[in-house]
């Protein structure tokens, strides 16, 4: 459903229920014209969804290996583009994204132990798509690879000079790891053991 403004070409997505292959989404929105450059207000949703769904919607080289993996889980994720852009002025739009995982699993190929327990809170944002003062947090990530695990909570702040706050613990087989998530460009193998906090 969407609703056009003639005199001033403003557009208004107010409902467009979509699928990117099998993942459901939302997208709603605004597009305005300005004298000197464009007014936007975007958002995509997709709430609750397989995380098997959301790597259907990834690059095709994805495809084969999900093909030959178990995923099971949910996710939820959100991406909003919103602002001015108008080049005269430097003013570009503010773009934010977040991914939630819960109780995921993965497991590539009958490997000895699956990945099991993800759990994901993700969140980033690009003020004035603005590379330098990009914010990444990394609420908490938690997994296992059968009795190993790994947990983490990391805050980062811009790329020049950037702001870090971690706290990262695990202790995995890596070659258990490389055999449940199928790494396609390398091998792993060894014990990793982290205890780090940062700030």
């Amino acid at each position: 459903i969407t609703k056009i403004n003639t005199n001033s070409l403003a557009f208004v997505f107010q409902q467009n229920n979509l699928k990117i292959n099998k993942l459901p989404v939302e997208f709603t929105g605004k597009f305005d014209f300005l004298k000197n450059g464009y007014d936007m207000d975007f958002k995509m949703d997709s709430h609750d969804s397989r995380l098997n769904d959301f790597f259907t919607a990834l690059p095709p080289e994805y495809v084969t290996w999900l093909e030959k993996t178990k995923v099971k889980g949910s996710t939820s994720l959100a991406l909003s583009l919103k602002g001015q852009y108008i080049a005269s002025e430097n003013k570009s739009p503010d773009m934010q994204f977040n991914m939630k995982i819960r109780d995921g699993q993965i497991e590539y190929k009958n490997a000895p132990f699956p990945v099991s327990n993800i759990f994901l809170n993700f969140d980033t944002k690009l003020p004035g798509l603005n590379p330098d003062n990009v914010e990444v947090k990394v609420d908490s990530l938690f997994f296992n690879v059968g009795k190993d695990y790994m947990k983490a909570i990391v805050k980062a702040k811009g790329l020049q000079k950037p702001s870090v706050v971690a706290d990262v613990q695990a202790s995995l087989d890596l070659k258990k790891l490389d055999q449940a998530f199928g790494f396609g460009n390398m091998t792993l193998q060894g014990l990793l053991k982290i205890n780090v906090k940062a700030n």
